[in-house]
């Protein structure tokens, strides 16, 4: 069956005139890195066969033609009508507007739509998250959910406390797995049954049939991971079993552990991008310190899978705020959704949205509120790269209409589609909130917020009332971005900057046209510290023009959260809200490498490691080594840390924010390869310099690469793993 069997194509004169603009990439290149890395596709023929590679121009063709497509084959599936001439001429501005970057559809937009995998699979490739609650039905659920994530779609997920008996298998049958994403969620539940009735049965998997590690995923993109990911979940969700029935592990702590198993085995897997995000109440004893290592030492090799946050809804869960705020101190990354403002719209005092929301979950990084099994589906505006207020008015109905129109295509899941029709819930979003407020000030920018959300909410009926649907519950938000605002070259969401002059790293597959062209290039490259088969190449950029987070205030970045959920999101605001610490991370490495004289910072690290310390404190120091991990950490005192305002920022902004995360700022990456690390002026140019021009008409055999994680602050995770 096809979900789309209408196709809308622009005329040959309005894609001449497409192929014929300059596209301006941001970042001196690095936007166009990583839009051929990540988004530009083979082009076919008619009989699948490669002709050529998609250029800037190319995708967003393939894009406005896919959007157009949907909506025609909407409208004449429905005996609406359909008027050719007019949605031309508006086809062609909305792919102007593209072009130009005023606008641009999610990344998981750029890559699949217009394409087959769209027209005859349905919209859940273009979707970018979802959220489930884990409950009585605990094996569909989780098998909904990892096959939502082997979509490329991020998860959240609450498990619920429940009734749970499990009994060792007493015999076993063989199972073969074949090579599909419906094969992979069918041995998760064989699995699962197999401790719930002993009469079932214990599966003896046949990995035989999955296609080999480095085989090419010509549907999803990227190179297959082989079963040695399925195999390692297998055999972990066994021990979590055994531990269940043993009494050493609790039900929610299960059901947080099974669902960050199939997250890691999903994002080992190679697909696009995977993400979770964990939601629990705070008075659960369990879940608010499931990010504690110290007190669940087992899930380290798994926790970072997901971010967590608990929910905000008695009074004593709000007089405990300053326990959240120590928890992200001591580094347990621990968020809070307001659960009393999730029924609002935009936070504004005496004034709500009258449509009532009902979602309780989020997803994984946090824009958007969801009910049981819905999806959701954004896009973004850049008023930093429009020319005037006028020209972003039409970004943001343009974004609209992109977004609109994906609410109209079913998904392969029917739960699914029921809330997304009654629904139609949407998120137009905004890149570099910080650069246009430095442009405009807050005054300006509050009343351009308040014109483009009451613009967005028209549009939205006035598309609904064509379609002959419901207008959308909900219409804006704020995403944390990720790859897309690269392309760009502008700063995501609402954040500043990590850092003024940075190296910007980017993970691209070896042995690979894209890999030959960025070493003839001259940029400086290694071999990935975490994944097979990837190659880490390290490009300069200048971030801004707003300052970086640094220079910013934890209470500055409380008032910018506030000033946007009340203007301009009535969905939720991504956030990451960064407070320096007491104690910042100036040196690390490997105890591997420790000689003797080894001095840091005035601190004789060798001698320290020989006479066996843990911790050590001298003056404005710290020194910790963590002998299972072979590696040591050097510490500053900072006087001038937030660590003392962060409950109090918390308990001013909680009454008027529906979601918070925090994270201690850090000049120095904790964890090799960071995506982002901070360097001088002088390096920068250095580096610069360097970098020998790229002819991308030599590009070809590539049908995108994504990153593997969420990008957003909070949750584009850099996990041991290979």
């Amino acid at each position: 069956m096809s979900y789309v069997n209408e196709r809308f194509f622009l005329d040959t004169l309005a894609m001449k005139q497409i192929h014929r603009l300059k596209p301006q990439f941001g970042y001196n290149g690095f936007g166009e890195i990583t839009y051929y890395r990540s988004y530009s596709r083979e082009i076919l023929d008619d009989l699948d066969e490669v002709i050529g590679q998609e250029h800037w121009a190319d995708t967003v063709i393939r894009v406005i033609n896919g959007v157009f497509s949907i909506r025609k084959d909407w409208n004449i599936r429905n005996r609406i009508g359909w008027n050719e001439e007019g949605m031309q001429a508006y086809a062609f501005e909305m792919a102007i507007a593209l072009f130009q970057m005023h606008w641009l559809p999610p990344g998981r937009g750029l890559w699949s739509m217009g394409t087959d995998l769209i027209y005859e699979r349905g919209a859940m490739a273009l979707y970018n998250c979802a959220a489930i609650k884990i409950g009585a039905y605990w094996v569909e659920d989780l098998s909904w959910l990892m096959n939502t994530l082997m979509w490329g779609v991020g998860v959240g997920f609450k498990p619920e406390r429940i009734d749970l008996e499990l009994e060792h298998p007493t015999f076993g049958y063989k199972h073969v797995i074949d090579d599909t994403r419906e094969a992979w969620c069918e041995s998760f539940e064989a699995l699962c049954n197999a401790y719930i009735d002993p009469e079932y049965g214990s599966p003896e998997f046949d990995y035989s049939m999955i296609r080999p590690e480095g085989a090419l995923i010509r549907s999803f993109g990227g190179l297959a991971s082989g079963p040695g990911p399925l195999m390692a979940m297998h055999e972990d969700m066994k021990a979590q079993f055994e531990g269940y029935i043993e009494g050493t592990i609790d039900v929610v702590e299960l059901l947080t552990n099974l669902a960050n198993l199939i997250g890691v085995c999903v994002v080992t897997g190679n697909v696009r991008r995977s993400a979770q995000i964990g939601l629990g109440d705070f008075s659960d004893p369990v879940f608010r310190h499931l990010k504690d290592y110290s007190k669940f030492p087992n899930r380290k090799s798994f926790g970072w899978m997901s971010n967590n946050s608990v929910y905000l809804d008695s009074d004593d869960d709000f007089m405990n705020l300053d326990m959240i705020a120590q928890a992200n101190i001591e580094g347990h990354d621990l968020g809070y959704i307001n659960l009393r403002n999730l029924p609002k719209g935009r936070i504004r005092i005496g004034e709500h949205d009258t449509k009532k929301d009902i979602g309780t979950l989020f997803n994984p990084c946090g824009e958007i509120i969801l009910e049981n099994k819905e999806v959701c589906n954004v896009a973004e505006t850049l008023p930093t790269r429009c020319t005037d207020i006028d020209s972003w008015l039409r970004a943001c109905e343009y974004a609209t209409f992109y977004c609109s129109t994906v609410a109209l295509l079913p998904t392969h899941q029917p739960e699914t589609n029921a809330v997304v029709m009654r629904n139609r819930r949407i998120g137009v979003s905004i890149i570099d909130f910080q650069g246009w407020k430095l442009q405009h000030g807050v005054c300006e920018v509050t009343n351009y917020l308040r014109r483009g959300y009451n613009a967005i909410k028209a549009f939205n009926r006035k598309l609904a009332d064509e379609a002959g649907v419901p207008e959308s519950i909900r219409v804006t938000a704020i995403k944390p971005g990720g790859t897309v605002p690269k392309l760009a070259g502008r700063t995501s969401g609402i954040g500043h900057p990590t850092f003024s002059y940075t190296i910007r790293r980017i993970r691209v597959q070896a042995n690979t046209n894209l890999e030959r062209l960025l070493i003839a290039a001259g940029i400086p490259h290694e071999p990935d510290h975490y994944s097979k088969q990837t190659t880490t190449f390290e490009y300069p950029i200048i971030q801004g023009p707003a300052v970086p987070a640094t220079e910013v205030s934890l209470w500055e970045q409380a008032f910018d959260l506030i000033l946007i959920q009340r203007e301009w999101a009535d969905n939720a605001v991504s956030n990451t809200l960064y407070f320096k610490p007491k104690w910042a991370l100036v040196g690390q490495g490997s105890l591997k490498d420790l000689v003797q004289d080894l001095t840091i910072n005035g601190i004789n690290i060798g001698r320290l490691y020989q006479d066996g310390a843990v911790w050590f404190e001298s003056g404005r120091h710290r020194v910790s080594f963590d002998y299972e991990a072979e590696e040591y950490k050097v510490y500053c005192f900072n006087p001038n840390h937030e660590e003392d305002m962060v409950e109090a920022v918390l308990s001013h902004i909680a009454p008027l924010t529906k979601s918070v995360s925090l994270l201690p700022h850090s000049d120095m990456g904790f964890m090799p390869q960071m995506p982002e690390e901070g360097i001088t002026k002088a390096e920068y140019e250095r580096r610069l310099a360097a970098i020998k021009p790229i002819d991308w008409s030599t590009f070809s055999g590539s049908d995108g690469q994504d990153e593997r994680f969420c990008q957003g602050e909070r949750c584009e995770i850099n996990p041991a793993i290979s």
